[in-house]
């Protein structure tokens, strides 16, 4: 990556948030309190094996680039609960997102051709397209590893974090992948452990009962663990990396 794409990266990922904070910050002191999410990522989170798909090719300077934007949005509204919950009564979260339909997404795996003007729930509905973007799934995605997010599921959860509903308590940084939400300790409790995938290690070991819906309550009992593809955790699995 060049200095400019550096610097515009960190413009629109990670000052843009900054300054929409400083902005709205009166607001929430005119208002007597209010709620703050910045839009994080998984990302924010990758182990190692994931990281190492980059392949230390020419799109592993972005990767790292864009963890690093993602990272700080979500320490950024953890500060901002820290600091200003209890003070000035604002609740603040990260939402950080698996992998979904988006024109970001869509460009990542290749499928923008013919999609033009197209909105994300129409692409979403294209069994031909939703086929290569599944195919992306299982890097991202712990809990639906074959299937990519429906973004009406992110509007449901931020209905619910902003009409106060949720049950997520505010400072907490919510992993969303389809219509199951879980904290991003999810998967900090293995960022820096090694795994191998081809040891036999997952690419994800995500506590089904740990995990909830878009407003942060319970699933029905064995939904989790009844999805397609979810592989769960596994104590002695997590023991076994180094």
């Amino acid at each position: 990556m060049t200095q400019t794409q550096v610097m515009r990266l960190f413009a629109i990922n990670q000052t843009a948030v900054m300054m929409t904070w400083i902005k709205a910050m009166p607001h929430f002191e005119k208002n007597g309190g209010g709620c703050f999410v910045g839009n994080a990522s998984i990302t924010a989170a990758l182990n190692n094996a994931v990281m190492e798909t980059g392949g230390g090719g020419p799109g592993a300077g972005a990767i790292m680039g864009y963890t690093m934007t993602k990272a700080a949005v979500t320490d950024m509204c953890r500060s901002i609960h820290a600091c200003y919950n209890k003070s000035h009564n604002i609740r603040a979260y990260s939402v950080n997102p698996a992998l979904f339909v988006s024109e970001l997404v869509k460009n990542f795996v290749g499928v923008n051709e013919g999609v033009e003007g197209k909105t994300a729930e129409e692409v979403a509905k294209d069994e031909t397209k939703t086929a290569t973007l599944d195919s992306a799934a299982p890097l991202f995605n712990p809990i639906y590893p074959n299937k990519t997010g429906n973004p009406k599921n992110i509007g449901n959860f931020m209905v619910a974090v902003m009409d106060g509903s949720t049950l997520w308590p505010s400072g907490a940084a919510v992993c969303i992948d389809n219509d199951c939400t879980f904290s991003l300790e999810e998967l900090n409790k293995r960022v820096h452990r090694s795994v191998d995938v081809e040891k036999g290690h997952k690419w994800y070991d995500v506590d089904a009962a740990n995990v909830r819906d878009v407003t942060g309550r319970k699933h029905p009992a064995g939904y989790v663990e009844g999805l397609a593809g979810f592989t769960g955790f596994s104590p002695v699995h997590n023991v076994a990396l180094n």
